[in-house]
């Protein structure tokens, strides 16, 4: 009698955790079919910046929850640049780009690409030079650019620079620093370098994939 209950306690506690397991994978799935939906649906409409903001927010949510395939290429230009070039997508479809680099030891740049249906509608820049303030001391001047895209035209550039003496309060520093609208001049080359990110992501897999972007 004993062997039978502590049988039928073994067989409740399999089933228990089976359940459980089939709950978190069926969780999963549908968190991400929610996602895909949110990104879809702020996505297809996007016709003035609320909803740039909107599509911006989905993919960022998607990203924290880990729920974007990605696929990394590094380069390195002789030294003299190199990075590494990440690409997200949800089921295929290409959601973000994100580019970090460096031009010899003074400058750091990171530029980040949104995209909806095969279109950028927001880009952000963020680049980093330093100098030495003193023999001990050095001073980071950060430049932000933000780019908000409609039907491949720039529908707002904002600007934002600023200087400090202490890396760690860069964050702290740059949200104080207002943004600044900008005249768009250079919004063509940030598309250029778009593409030629595009166009990098192709050589994947190739037996020949070029070392330098």
């Amino acid at each position: 009698m004993k062997d039978i209950l502590i049988l039928m306690l073994v067989v409740a506690i399999f089933a228990c955790n089976r359940k459980n397991s089939s709950k978190n994978i069926y969780g999963a799935a549908n968190q991400h079919t929610e996602v895909e939906e949110k990104i879809i649906e702020k996505g297809d409409t996007i016709k003035d910046k609320e909803d740039i903001v909107e599509a911006y927010n989905a993919i960022v949510e998607a990203q924290e929850d880990d729920v974007l395939d990605t696929v990394m290429l590094d380069y390195d230009c002789n030294g003299e640049k190199k990075g590494k070039v990440i690409y997200y997508s949800l089921d295929g479809e290409l959601k973000k780009i994100f580019h970090q680099y460096n031009e010899y030891d003074h400058f750091v740049g990171n530029e980040e690409y949104y995209i909806q249906n095969g279109q950028v509608f927001f880009a952000y820049y963020k680049h980093l030079t330093w100098n030495f303030e003193s023999a001990e001391v050095t001073r980071d001047n950060i430049h932000e650019l933000r780019y908000y895209v409609i039907d491949h035209d720039p529908y707002e550039c904002l600007e934002k620079k600023f200087s400090v003496l202490d890396q760690d309060s860069i964050q702290v520093v740059g949200d104080r620093i207002p943004n600044l609208s900008s005249e768009c001049s250079n919004f063509n080359l940030v598309m250029s370098e778009y593409q030629k990110l595009m166009a990098f992501r192709e050589t994947q897999g190739k037996k020949e994939e070029p070392s330098c972007l």
